[in-house]
């Protein structure tokens, strides 16, 4: 059975149980995950209709929508590690005199730019530059 799983400080993750017996279990974490409630958007444009007529798949008007989580300091710990230690990385840089990343205020760095990053932006995937959400509209 795979079932997803909250930590304490807030991180999600898929697990693997495996019944070995009538009360021992095998537990394999598989990957880490970010569930995020589905939102309407009151403005969007209506779904087309099927040949048919038939109404939108949720039985609305209105498409669902997932939106990413915004990183703050509180949120951090739902991102993922790559991006957490990007970002401690960034504050650490931040922390020192002689570095570029001292010469603006941290709020600059909390409130204006790690929130606009993408929460993918340094999964492997993308590459140690985080390529590919950097260069998405």
């Amino acid at each position: 059975m795979v079932v997803p799983l909250s930590w304490p400080d807030g991180s999600q993750r898929l697990i693997q149980a495996k019944r070995l017996s009538e009360d021992h279990y095998a537990i394999k974490p598989l990957l880490a995950v970010q569930f995020t409630p589905l939102i309407l958007t009151p403005s969007a444009p209506p779904l087309p209709r099927a040949a048919n007529g038939a109404a939108a798949p949720n039985g609305s008007e209105t498409p669902l929508v997932l939106k990413p989580p915004v990183w703050t300091e509180e949120s951090n710990g739902r991102f993922p590690a790559a991006h957490r230690t990007a970002v401690r990385a960034g504050l650490m840089l931040h922390a020192r005199s002689a570095c570029l990343f001292s010469l603006a205020p941290k709020e600059i760095w909390t409130d204006a730019i790690l929130p606009h990053v993408g929460y993918d932006a340094f999964a492997p995937e993308h590459g140690a530059a985080g390529v590919g959400a950097w260069g998405r509209a």
